[in-house]
């Protein structure tokens, strides 16, 4: 049939193509490859610049240290508009000539089923979307996972009870890592096979420095804001001067986020800066309180808020998602954080939805959470 005016025969342009010989432009140092965006869990996303020199640094050290083989084949649930996928999954298993399974977004039964019929070796995601697919305990059992060696977790609350309970349903190690968009994966399992202690994020990956800073303003051993250094940092945020004056000194990218080391060598992630705040002249960190809920048995997911209080000033309040033919209440739920935790830190407030709000990358999106929480008080006091 001849072609319709206005359309290209499709042959004829491949053959074109293939008579012209193909010159890559050469990269210029600092040249931008990648605009990712941060999720955006906990306020707006963030435009992230990335340059062609780090993020091939990171895919080199990746395969250095961590090699796939071209026989590996990953599952990626996660948006690739954000760096946790290409980062993890598709940049490394593409430089060595191996496969992924790219999904159009997560849902626990299709993730599960996909495991088991494309035979992955590995996955990743966010401790949310494991413990979905745990939920589904009918299919879980049903499925084979034969070649499944490790799955990835982090970003976000983790337990040891989780990370027990997916290596048991799915017979492979989970690795908790910690990385972020701007600054690659810092924190990773040591090298030299020590056992990383449950809650843990790991050690500081090779070829990156890595420090904390008190709110003095001072380096600090144990405690504080963790900074990195590496090539995988970014150059800068996107549009945003006011951020990269406030983020980064001298390379050095302030993330946020706030870490202990214990005696060994080990970093446990313990919350945002942002989201800390004071309970009666108490510091809470609603990570805390959210691993303490997660403990619950019948608790599945867990997300705690500041909410205004009479006598304390702020208090938390949680939003929680338990399993199907649970009996817990409020007031159970309540007293199972008295008993096991700080009375100071229990939730004053706890909220039972089927489902919690998450965004694009799996996390639970904060600001929403917290709107929830407030309008269910609204409704209460009605």
């Amino acid at each position: 049939d001849p072609i319709p005016s206005g359309w290209h025969n499709y042959n004829d342009a491949l053959l074109a193509a293939e008579q012209k010989t193909f010159s890559p432009k050469l990269v210029q140092s600092g040249q931008i490859a990648f605009l990712p965006y941060t999720s955006g869990s906990t306020g707006r996303p963030k435009g992230v610049l990335l340059t062609h020199e780090g993020m091939l640094w990171g895919i080199r050290t990746a395969q250095k240290y961590w090699p796939c083989k071209p026989t590996d084949r990953t599952l990626v649930a996660g948006p690739l508009f954000h760096k946790n996928a290409m980062r993890v999954s598709i940049k490394p298993k593409l430089y060595a000539g191996a496969s992924a399974v790219i999904l159009p977004r997560f849902e626990p039964r299709v993730m599960l089923q996909a495991l088991a019929d494309y035979e992955c070796t590995d996955t990743g995601g966010v401790p949310a979307m494991y413990r979905m697919m745990l939920a589904e305990e009918e299919l879980l059992a049903s499925l084979k996972f034969p070649k499944l060696q490790c799955l990835e977790m982090g970003s976000a609350v983790v337990g040891a009870e989780l990370l027990n309970a997916v290596e048991r349903a799915f017979g492979a190690d989970v690795e908790e890592a910690y990385g972020l968009t701007e600054g690659g994966g810092p924190l990773r399992s040591p090298l030299d096979g020590r056992a990383v202690p449950r809650g843990s994020c790991g050690v500081p990956a090779p070829e990156v420095a890595v420090k904390m800073v008190g709110e003095d303003g001072i380096e600090n051993v144990s405690h504080g804001e963790f900074w990195v250094k590496s090539p995988a940092v970014l150059a800068g945020y996107n549009n945003r001067p006011d951020l990269n004056k406030e983020r980064l000194t001298d390379g050095w990218l302030h993330t946020g986020d706030i870490f202990r080391k214990d005696e060994n060598g080990f970093y446990f992630f313990m919350g945002r800066i942002d989201d800390q705040f004071s309970c009666g002249g108490e510091n809470i960190y609603p990570k805390e309180v959210e691993l303490l809920l997660v403990q619950h048995p019948d608790i599945i997911d867990a997300v705690v808020m500041p909410i205004t209080h009479d006598v304390k000033g702020l208090a938390p309040a949680a939003l929680v998602t338990v399993r199907q033919g649970s009996s817990c209440t409020e007031d159970s739920i309540k007293a199972f954080t008295l008993e096991h935790g700080a009375a100071y830190a229990h939730p004053r407030r706890v909220f039972i939805i089927d489902v919690l709000p998450v965004g694009g990358t799996g996390k639970v999106d904060r600001p929403a959470a917290k709107k929830i929480i407030e309008d269910s008080i609204a409704a209460d006091r009605a």
